[in-house]
């Protein structure tokens, strides 16, 4: 789910101070300016140096004394700022910067009261700058009192319509006033002409890309950021503002830039609280709490942290530490909506939709204007298959907020079900848009009721039904219904538990992946997540899934068996305890689908030493809320720590195999001869990668005895390498090549058998089969073919051809029905076939229809013209 970030108050307390270090104009020499510009450049301590040396130079000069506090502030050394800002008030006491730099710093440490008196003073100084006001309304907002804070931000923006804030600093301080009074479009230009003002205020930047993630755009924010970091590399500030654009698909750069941003200010609430969410995805319950009582030591009494501690406690199930966390946010902002929203968008990422709902029902009650929360109830509602409800909510968010591109992007796709078509049966409810239909529809839900029907009862479970399943032709649309946002990578599928969302056959290039194999995945996981109650826990989720559809078709399972034996030997697998950030926060991009196939192999580990009686028992318990920890010593008998262990050995014994044929001396290296190729063999005569080379390599040259005596050894060694120049594709093309039309039979169908997406092998065989009349075999590969892409006239056409020379004209007339509605070139020939089969049917009307239609396109057809006298008799 998107995360929400409606809030950046403490961001902008601690990036506020710091907009009047920017440069103008020319530079001198002098240590205030050198210093200044070393502020401003991220040269930290270089600036204290020239700071400390303008002072020693300068002793009553206030301007030396600020930018000293600010640079300690910013490196998170706040009681030393707080000794220098205070210092410049004894130099001055009339100073507006002065009273007011005090005031940031005790609002960034919670101390709310003393800072309310510090800004008031700085706002009735002479020389009031407009960041003075804005300060105290972003403080007012934080502790509830919303309508001194509007009053503040109304000021602001009134003063700069009558010209009183027409300096970058004023103008950015005018820009966050207006966002926090709902004016985003003003807020934007304010902004950029903010930045145009003064290109080198780096604060403005950071706080004009938040108020893009606001709105959910990260494209845009992350820009921002960047143009922030380009004038300062070292803004601890923008570093976390960036990582925030990366949080929901680059986890683990997210997590560096939260640690590169700590280096700079080890105090940085907002690293700090980013950190922490990171951490809460993973369900890594101690990790957030740990970053959030730092965050805590800073600003004690911070509603969002406190809620975010609170998020933790209520995930790790003390009841007594989620209450008290509540109660001392709501002590500090008793209508800080906040509390409940930002803990229901933590259930919601943890699938447990139905009490996000509730948590974000009781954050509008507190704050009946927080348009986030109304928009996440819509979306959750939409989840749980109630989307007319959550329409109403989602129209309420956008009637207020018609910049939240979330919502936008949602209702836009939900106008455009009226283009779709739905289907309903026993146990589901599909929908696909209209133009599909004909080619899928009833293989879609014929499917699923073969999934229902052959796994529902293996769990003991029958799930609530009907289950919503949505087809999307275009991968956008899948990727808004998910989270709002176009985008989604290489996700294919996604349940929520009650709904099934996927891509349809037609949104990624034909033979591009299996959807048969996504539809059974997620109507898995649409089990095990209504039998837990949708606490089973990411990594036995996608187990289980990738499981089952390995269990359902051989050629279903991840084509990963290689990968997953060189991150056995290479010590590169996650403990199980870990799994889950495989998912979130992959250190590279392989990690995330080796993953998927890594908790498959866990899943398998369990029900070969313990039993599948084992995986029903622990599912149960985690339907009770149990940890994986408790879970795994009551079911397994083991602590977590020695079931890691167990699996590891396990791993090491399954792929043992694998890895000796995997070990290949020469990798890495650009050019092999046949002479390295031949010593290798000699050293190792097991190595897969030697033999499969050497058999391209005398391929390329003729030699083809030898050829497939090296492939054929490779084939072995290595039976489910199915990337690239196989073996089974070479020797194939080897065979095809001599006419041995039984051998290409071989090598196709054992690499069909274990290839999940690939078409041509299916079409070749069925070809094959064809012309020895082997209808069987025809309707047993084209089956497999059909699942990887049903728009292939080629595919259905000989489907209906198989099932008509078999008789059985109900399946021929389905075929040729989808071949219709594929066909854009003979539709004629599309037509008479149809027409063919009904006949055979015993179905006249129908027949004489499609003949008729054959004929008014291609009026001499003799074949129309034959079953239309046929169907008339």
């Amino acid at each position: 789910m998107v995360q929400r970030h409606p809030s950046i108050i403490i961001l902008i307390l601690l990036v506020t101070a710091g907009w009047n270090c920017s440069a103008h104009g020319q530079r001198s020499s002098d240590p205030l300016t050198a210093a200044q510009d070393a502020e401003t450049s991220g040269q930290y301590d270089q600036a204290i140096q020239q700071y400390q040396e303008a002072i020693r130079l300068q002793p009553r000069q206030v301007e030396a004394y600020l930018g000293l506090s600010r640079t300690y502030r910013t490196t998170g050394r706040y009681d030393d700022a707080d000794v220098q800002a205070r210092k410049a008030v004894e130099i001055d006491p009339a100073s507006a910067d002065a009273h007011r730099t005090v005031g940031e710093l005790l609002a960034l440490r919670g101390r709310y009261a003393e800072a309310g008196a510090s800004l008031q003073r700085a706002l009735s100084s002479p020389g009031a700058r407009p960041r003075a006001r804005l300060d105290l309304g972003l403080m007012y907002e934080e502790t509830g009192r919303k309508a001194d804070a509007r009053r503040m931000f109304e000021d602001l923006v009134q003063l700069y319509r009558t010209g009183g804030a027409r300096d970058g600093d004023g103008v950015a301080a005018v820009a966050v006033a207006a966002q926090h009074l709902g004016m985003f479009h003003d807020a934007n230009d304010l902004f950029a002409e903010a930045t145009q003002l003064d290109p080198r205020h780096i604060e403005a930047y950071v706080a004009w890309g938040y108020l893009f993630l606001t709105k959910y755009n990260r494209r845009d924010a992350a820009g921002v950021f960047q143009d922030a970091l380009k004038i300062n590399p070292s803004s601890p500030a923008a570093l976390v503002g960036l990582a925030e654009c990366q949080m929901e698909d680059r986890g683990s750069q997210a997590e560096a830039g939260c640690q590169k941003a700590l280096t700079i200010n080890p105090k940085l609430v907002e690293a700090r609280r980013l950190l922490a969410r990171l951490y809460l995805i993973d369900e890594q319950y101690a990790a957030a709490v740990a970053q959030l009582k730092q965050a805590l030591e800073v600003n004690p009494s911070s509603p969002m942290t406190r809620s975010l501690l609170a998020a933790c406690y209520q995930g790790m199930r003390d009841e007594a530490g989620f209450q008290a966390e509540c109660q001392r946010v709501l002590a500090v902002n008793p209508s800080y909506g906040e509390l409940y929203a930002t803990i229901a968008e933590n259930l919601a990422r943890r699938y447990r939709f139905h009490e996000a709902i509730e948590m974000d029902k009781k954050a509008i009650q507190l704050d009946p204007e927080l348009w986030t929360a109304y928009a996440n109830v819509g979306i959750n509602l939409s989840r749980v298959g109630q989307e007319e409800e959550g329409r109403q909510y989602l129209d309420q968010a956008f009637e207020h907020d018609s910049f939240n591109i979330w919502t936008l992007n949602t209702l836009n796709l939900f106008d455009s079900f009226k283009d779709y078509a739905t289907r309903q049966s026993q146990h589901f409810i599909l929908k696909m848009h209209k133009d599909e239909d004909p080619v899928y529809g009833s293989l879609a839900i014929d499917l699923l009721e073969e999934a229902y029907r052959t796994v529902s009862p293996r769990y003991e479970f029958e799930p609530r039904m009907p289950i919503l399943v949505e087809l999307f032709p275009q991968h956008k649309d899948f990727a808004v219904r998910i989270s709002g946002l176009t985008g989604a990578g290489a996700l294919l599928g996604v349940c929520f538990g009650e709904v099934i969302v996927a891509n349809s056959p037609r949104a990624r290039q034909g033979g591009m992946f299996n959807w048969g194999q996504t539809l059974w995945h997620e109507f898995a996981h649409a089990l095990h997540l209504q039998l837990t109650r949708n606490r089973v826990p990411r990594w036995l989720a996608e187990g289980i899934a990738v499981y089952e559809a390995r269990r359902a078709r051989p050629e279903w399972d991840l084509d990963l068996a290689p990968e997953f034996a060189t991150a056995v030997e290479r010590n590169q697998l996650l403990k199980v305890s870990d799994l889950n950030s495989g998912f979130t926060r992959p250190k590279t991009m392989d990690q995330v689908v080796l993953s998927y196939y890594q908790a498959s192999i866990v899943v398998e580990y369990i029900v070969q030493q313990h039993g599948f009686d084992a995986l029903l028992k622990m599912l149960r318990l985690y339907g009770e809320d149990r940890t994986t920890e408790e879970v795994v010593r009551a079911v397994l008998n083991v602590s977590l720590q020695a079931f890691d262990e167990g699996f590891l050995a396990y791993a090491k014994q399954r792929t043992a195999s694998d890895r000796a044929a995997l070990q290949f001396s020469p990798k890495g290296r650009k050019e092999l001869s046949e002479s390295d190729l031949r010593e290798e063999i000699e050293r190792s005569p097991g190595s897969f990668h030697a033999h499969l080379l050497l058999g391209q390599l005398l391929l390329s040259r003729g030699d083809e005895d030898e050829a497939i005596q090296h492939l054929t050894r490779a084939r072995v060694l290595m039976p489910k390498y199915v990337h690239g120049e196989n073996p089974y594709r070479l020797l194939a093309t080897v065979y095809r090549k001599r006419g041995d039309d039984a051998a290409v039979i071989r090598e196709l169908e054992a690499l069909a058998a274990i290839d999940e997406d690939n078409l041509d092998a299916n079409k070749e065989l069925a070809r094959r089969y064809a012309e020895r009349n082997r209808d069987a075999d025809v309707i047993r590969v084209l089956s497999r073919a059909v699942m990887i892409n049903p728009f292939d006239p080629d595919v259905r056409n000989g489907l209906g051809a198989a099932y008509e020379a078999k008789k059985l004209f109900g399946l021929a007339i389905t075929e040729y029905k989808a071949a219709l509605g594929i066909e854009t070139t003979d539709r004629a020939e599309a037509y008479c076939n149809l027409a063919r089969a009904y006949l055979l049917a015993g179905l006249k009307a129908d027949a004489k229809r499609e003949a008729l239609h054959a004929l008014e396109i291609a009026p001499n057809y003799e074949a129309a013209q034959r079953i239309l006298l046929s169907a008339v008799e």
